[in-house]
């Protein structure tokens, strides 16, 4: 008893002297915080005259955390034995890793030495975080280390004690004996405006979508601050959200995320300088002014909102509140919308005579159309003016891609490295842009695509007009599953140049004596391949033209006519037997012979492969990441479609082509596996994998990823088949347990939450094999993994690069990795 009572006397001591100190102004330094041999912090401790404080932080003896993922410094306080779980209970935190090369607000460098030094500021007595409010009075808050992205190793841990000033009593003024003094009233502070919203139309159509202008008043900037990312410890600006929400939804009302869930179109009003944080006007960001206004156009569409399954009794309306995790009560606003059906229209009472004559039926709505003006250039490239119409029902969605190239397979929609060139068509455009262009209303668009070369390299393979047409396509965007708005409409590159001039134009005269060639790569043609040889300078109506491959004179074409210009023009085949070199084409006519040398390239070998039909693959992405999203962290699930399990997962009638003597090869699924977790902020899936096999020993595994900012298709793993099982007979081939590798564009796709390198869930595939097929690009030609990326990279428009950041954001916030 004496000696617990000699501790609480030696407590009050040092605590008395240390209010003394900082209510001086004096920097306290804390005790380290582990014994001595292992990770120890010390503290310095300067008071504010807010009564928050101002910390530096100085960490030694943590050489274990150099080669591990680093470790996390927090403040706030320790809750419970599993404190280091949940993020929401800190106030401040700094990422401390050797990968950081100077100090920001969410990180500090580790050197190489296991030390450390940081500074903390602004650290109040009291805070809200998930939801509770915690007070230093009643629950101490302590600087607090743990190592980083939810390691179990626990040897990091330390606590060091935080300690606030008590503030000075104000002493009472001794009043003077007499005259007794008149106290002038203090003038009440002067409050400014609450949030205010008011929206343009209230009463609405619930046929199809309506634009609606929301103008906010009142929504101060510094009302809300950031709990979260992208904007932690920032301006968290106001949600402007049309949805359907029960009576109780805010989130000051202790609501749950899942009571805000069935929305619909959302923009984001935030100060000027963090609009790009947030993916600029093209996510949805509009300016919160300094004087807490703003002005958002918001698409109201009530199919869209009702397909999300609202709660019974929810109640439609524009609703607002705070951004990146703030919970602020004054931000919570609700103006109720209304919907009427149209009314029918009333039948006409006919008149007894004469007889009405009958109205005539509506004709159906006419679906996606699509026209194509073009203008030859000189240089032979087509610059094309695109009009649809038609494409309505892409407004509500992710819009329509405009793109230019061959039309390859069943599934050409889903490689963009085949398109030349590509257009972003959205409702969310307002104006043409080098990669997007706007969709109006009434489903109507205007494209302008300029420089269409009649060649182009995509995904390392070359693509010619003359042997594969190309074709203005549309197609939903984002890799949608909608097919509704598939169109092609074919190009042509023949044609004159248009030419500059003034007034009336006047045709170019065609100059005698000459011959042209299409079909030639770089003057050059490969045995059996196309040519069109047009050749002038020719009697006008001219018959018995002929068209011959020299040296051994081979007749191509033979009794031309020359038409009222005097211009023959033949498309003929080279012969596929033709030598190698160099040739010459001769036009022979009565009164001239025209010649144009070309190479002649030797035509390919003739590659075979096997159609695959019904092929299987199975993998379950990664063990503990299914793990970490079913866990108690993130409290979410997996669920899948079309494919067979509970992870690992079994794809299965995949399609592709295998050549066994490459081997070289491809497969194709579909179905797909969405992970959710964080209460919605947690959104990913993965769909429609495909293994290329490149060698004996490689291939790789694409897929496409899809989170609610976009959607592309990436390379996800290399495959170390060597490293695998592989049985083969005469109609099957088969692989399993082989190693796969996060690439660097999967790591991108996981947000850097993996590393390149780290290893995945091993893949086994089943390829059986059918009737010979001619070799494409999967079964011809080499593909790497390093190409196969390039090409889903260079798909600008199908790419969405804030999708990768909003998902790093919000899991580095849960301070948990798997």
């Amino acid at each position: 008893m004496e000696r617990r009572t000699t501790t609480r006397a030696r407590r009050g001591l040092t605590a008395a002297l240390t209010a003394l100190v900082m209510s001086l102004g004096a920097a306290v330094a804390a005790l380290p915080a582990a014994a001595a041999g292992g990770p120890e912090v010390t503290v310095r401790q300067t008071p504010a005259a807010d009564g928050t404080l101002d910390l530096v932080v100085t960490g030694t003896g943590f050489e274990a955390a150099v080669a591990g993922p680093g470790v996390y410094v927090a403040v706030g306080p320790k809750v419970g034995a599993d404190w280091f779980v949940d993020a929401s209970r800190f106030q401040k935190v700094k990422w401390v890793s050797v990968s950081a090369t100077a100090e920001t607000d969410s990180r500090a460098p580790l050197t190489p030495q296991g030390t450390f030094e940081l500074t903390i500021t602004g650290v109040a007595p009291t805070f809200t975080g998930g939801g509770t409010t915690y007070d230093h009075a009643t629950t101490p808050f302590q600087v607090l280390t743990m190592a980083a992205h939810g390691s179990p190793d626990r040897s990091l841990d330390t606590a060091t004690a935080l300690t606030f000033p008590t503030p000075e009593p104000t002493p009472e003024p001794t009043p003077e004996p007499t005259p007794e003094p008149t106290v002038e009233p203090s003038p009440e502070p002067t409050p400014g405006p609450a949030p205010a919203v008011r929206v343009s139309r209230t009463a609405l159509s619930a046929d199809g979508p309506t634009t609606v202008t929301v103008e906010g008043t009142g929504f101060l900037p510094s009302l809300a601050t950031g709990t979260r990312p992208p904007l932690a410890g920032r301006a968290a600006g106001v949600y402007v959200v049309f949805g359907a929400f029960p009576e109780v939804w805010g989130a000051s009302q202790g609501a749950p995320s899942s009571a805000r869930a069935a929305t619909g179109a959302t923009r984001w009003a935030v100060p000027a300088d963090s609009m790009a944080t947030i993916g600029g006007p093209g996510a949805g960001a509009v300016e919160l002014r300094p004087d807490g206004s703003f002005t958002a156009e918001v698409v109201v569409d009530k199919s869209a909102v009702d397909a999300k399954s609202p709660a019974a009794g929810a109640r439609y309306g524009i609703y607002t509140y705070a951004g990146s995790g703030a919970v602020v009560a004054a931000y919570e606003t609700a103006t109720p919308l209304t919907f009427t059906s149209p009314e029918p229209t009333p039948e006409p009472t006919p008149e007894p005579s004469p007889e009405p004559t009958p109205e005539p039926s509506p004709e159906p709505t006419p679906g996606p159309a699509v026209t194509v003006d073009r203008t030859v250039r000189a240089d032979g490239r087509l610059d094309l003016t695109v009009r649809g119409t038609g494409f309505a029902a892409a407004a509500a969605g992710p819009g329509l891609y405009v793109a230019v190239g061959p039309k390859v397979g069943d599934r050409w929609y889903a490689d963009a490295s085949r398109f030349q060139q590509a257009k972003w068509v959205s409702a969310r455009t307002t104006a043409e842009t080098a990669t997007t262009a706007p969709l109006a209303a009434d489903g109507s668009f205007t494209v302008h695509l300029t420089g269409v070369a009649s060649t182009f390299t995509g995904g390392g393979t070359t693509y010619d007009h003359a042997t594969t047409p190309f074709q203005v396509l549309t197609m939903a965007a984002h890799g949608s599953s909608d097919r509704s708005f598939d169109t092609a409409t074919p190009l042509s590159f023949a044609g004159t140049p248009a030419l500059p001039g003034v007034g009336e134009p006047t045709p170019a005269p065609v100059e005698a004596g000459t011959v042209t060639v299409e079909g030639l790569t770089s003057g050059r043609v490969v045995a059996g391949g196309e040519l069109t040889v047009t050749g002038s300078g020719f009697g006008p109506g001219e018959t018995g033209i002929r068209l011959e491959l020299r040296s051994d004179p081979v007749v191509l074409a033979a009794n031309l006519t020359a038409d009222a210009s005097g211009v023959v023009t033949a498309t003929v085949t080279v012969p596929a037997g033709t030598p190698a070199g160099r040739h010459t084409l001769v036009l022979v006519g009565a009164g001239q012979t025209l010649t144009q040398e070309i190479t002649v390239t030797a035509a390919p070998a003739r590659c075979v492969a096997r159609a695959v039909t019904g092929a299987t693959l199975t993998w379950g992405v990664r063990d503990s990441f299914r793990t970490y999203v079913t866990g108690p962290v993130a409290g979410g699930a997996v669920s899948a479609s079309g494919v067979s399990g509970d992870g690992p997962w079994t794809w299965s009638g995949g399609t592709g082509r295998f050549n066994p003597d490459g081997p070289a090869g491809a497969a194709s699924w579909s179905g797909r596996v969405h992970f959710t977790g964080h209460h919605g902020q947690l959104d990913l899936t993965v769909a429609d994998p495909r293994v290329q096999v490149t060698s004996a020993s490689s291939a790789v595994l694409t897929a496409s990823v899809t989170s609610p900012e976009g959607s592309s298709r990436v390379t996800l793993a290399t495959l170390a088949l060597g490293s695998g099982s592989r049985t083969a007979t005469a109609d099957r081939v088969a692989y399993s347990g082989v190693p796969a590798t996060l690439t660097a564009a999967g790591a991108t796709a996981f947000a850097g939450f993996y590393q390149a390198g780290e290893p995945l869930d091993p893949v086994s595939f089943t390829l059986p094999l059918g009737g010979q097929v001619e070799c494409d690009t999967s079964t011809g030609l080499a593909v790497t993994g390093a190409d196969a990326a390039g090409a889903a990279g260079a798909a600008v428009v199908f790419v969405v690069l804030g999708s990768a950041l909003a998902l790093a954001a919000r899991r580095r916030a849960r301070l948990v990795t798997v």
